[in-house]
């Protein structure tokens, strides 16, 4: 192998080995490739991101008469000023060719379609290029076709059904409005991607008759209908549908796709999830965030056994069916953002291998006692479900919860049985400031309020809590003394409440690296801190006395004071 980078080569090139099969010169500076230097039995040859304009010149090289046949793997990536490509039919070993990001490649030799030693194609980028292959029946063993990208390209050609090795097609964002019937005839076909084809409007029926495809996506694209036929896909294991705008029936036959493990929906104007996606029981993931017209879930939900990943979020549902609970193997479900949601069915005590639980800005009011079932939760996020005022009192017995995150809720106080929470590693509750509010002088004043909120005495046997948020809860009083035993607390974030003293023994705190309690305006004073800490905020504490003492360690470590 010889490898050259952004060199420069002076003199003749009579010196480099005539045994060389791999030649590699990315970035080179010339124009046209000298034939002395091309006249070897090359195997592979890179010139990758170089300002070669033709190949056509080197002509000992490429013409079919004089070529050796050595020739497999050529890569032209990114070789920008590279407009033609020669006549390639007497380079009957090549194998790949790589003429991605050829952004002012015009044409490509039908020669190429000829190559029936080639098995990978790549043009993707080639923003240039009008016309394909007219005639790909020389293309027999292909096997992966990239034309993503390609955004002046209007037709695949006509016989691609006669490339019956081909296992990729790429076609992401091309100008195609039509997929040849002849498609059907690609039996070893996997992978048929047509994200962002904005003038694909229809698949063809005989779609069905890819019976090995296993990933079909046509995200972002214009398909207005799904044939029936896609239900005979038997092998298909992914249906990416996201951004389908136009997309509002998802066909009835999508219930018999027995292998399908993924199936996106996501910005599509899907209104109604047909009762057939029950029969789906090896799907693994279900998304329809974004799905804007969805106003409910079938009740045959509960036939999706192999559920584990659910994404709801933004849709217009009011309630999740009691059959959700059937979902025993699912590990997560998002419903982030649906306004329309009051409440969680009780059967959710059943989900037994729930992890992650995501709520936030939702309307639920509460949430049920049941949910204390869930002991492999690990996460759970409620963030501005401004309409949820306390939690059950079952919270307690939510062992594996490592992560709570509450902030710009109703909630005012925590249940006794917090304490229990013995893997809480994150929890922030943080809520935005109240206004304030200005009297007749101009100046402000903090909003009066007479309620009183205290932490649970159970709060200290969190010893396991890494960082607390408690910004602007309107914490009261006085914070207790047996928060010394918050061993492994980190972060403490208790900015704008109305407590006046902090625990007497915070020194004990030792690995405590960083204290917010900017804006606690009763706050008289400050006891002896951590060594371990980094950053103090005690910003605008006006009632704090000037005396501080610290523990004994050097001030100057601090960032903010």
């Amino acid at each position: 192998m010889l490898r050259f980078s952004n060199v420069q080569l002076e003199g003749g090139f009579e010196y480099i080995p005539t045994a060389v099969k791999w030649l590699q010169w990315r970035k080179c500076s010339l124009r046209s490739l000298p034939s002395i230097l091309l006249a070897r039995e090359l195997i592979v040859l890179d010139l990758s991101q170089s300002k070669i304009e033709s190949l056509s010149g080197t002509k000992c090289f490429w013409d079919r008469r004089k070529a050796k046949n050595k020739l497999m793997v050529l890569n032209l990536y990114n070789c920008c000023n590279l407009t033609a490509i020669p006549d390639l039919s007497g380079h009957k070993s090549l194998e790949k060719l790589i003429l991605e990001l050829c952004v002012n490649l015009k044409t490509i030799h039908k020669s190429i379609g000829g190559l029936d030693t080639l098995w990978h194609l790549n043009l993707r980028g080639c923003s240039s290029l009008v016309e394909f292959l007219s005639d790909v029946s020389g293309l027999k063993r292909l096997e992966v076709l990239i034309l993503s990208d390609t955004s002046q390209l209007k037709n695949l050609p006509w016989n691609i059904g006669s490339m019956n090795s081909l296992r990729e097609l790429l076609v992401d964002s091309t100008a195609i409005d039509e997929l040849p019937e002849t498609i059907f005839r690609l039996n070893f076909l996997k992978r048929l991607s047509l994200n962002h084809c904005k003038l694909l409007k229809r698949l063809p029926d005989s779609i069905g008759k890819l019976s090995s495809l296993r990933e079909l996506s046509l995200l972002g694209s214009a398909l207005e209908e799904l044939p029936d036929s896609i239900g005979i896909l038997g092998n298909l294991e992914i249906l990416n549908l996201m951004f389908c705008e136009s997309l509002i029936v998802i066909p009835i036959s999508v219930g018999n796709l027995k292998s399908l493990a993924k199936l996106w929906l996501n910005g599509s104007s899907v209104e109604v999830i047909p009762e057939s996606v029950g029969s789906l029981y090896y799907l693994k993931d279900l998304s329809v965030k974004n799905c804007k017209r969805l106003l409910m879930l079938p009740v045959t939900i509960e036939g999706l056994s192999s559920l584990i990943g659910f994404q709801l979020n933004r849709t217009l549902i009011t309630c999740l069916p009691d059959q959700i609970g059937y979902l025993k193997s699912l590990k997560k479900i998002e419903i982030r953002d649906c306004k329309n949601l009051s409440s969680l069915p009780k059967s959710i005590k059943n989900m037994s291998a729930l992890h992650t639980l995501i709520l936030d800005e939702t309307v639920i009011i509460e949430l049920p006692e049941s949910i204390g079932m869930l002991e492999n939760l690990i996460v759970l996020r409620l963030d501005r479900c401004k309409k949820l005022c306390k939690l059950p009192d079952s919270f307690g017995n939510l062992k594996n919860l490592c992560q709570l995150f509450m902030e710009d809720t109703a909630i005012t106080e925590l249940p006794e049985t917090f304490g229990m929470l013995s893997n809480l590693r994150t929890f922030k509750m943080a809520k935005k400031p109240e206004l304030q509010m200005h009297n007749i002088s101009g100046t402000s004043k903090p909003a009066t309020s007479v309620e009183t909120r205290v932490l649970p005495s159970s709060f200290s046997n969190l010893s396991l809590l890494i960082e607390f948020n408690a910004f602007a809860w309107k914490i009261s009083g006085k914070i207790p003394d047996d928060f010394e035993k918050l061993l492994s607390l980190e972060a403490l974030n208790l900015s704008r409440n109305d407590f006046h003293s902090l625990p007497s023994n915070m020194g004990g705190l030792h690995v405590l690296r960083k204290l917010e309690s900017s804006h606690c305006k009763l706050l008289k004073i400050l006891p002896p801190l951590p060594g371990s800490l980094q950053e103090l905020n005690a910003a605008n504490c006006t009632s704090l006395e000037s005396n501080l003492k610290f523990a004994e360690f050097d001030a100057d470590r601090f960032r903010k004071l």
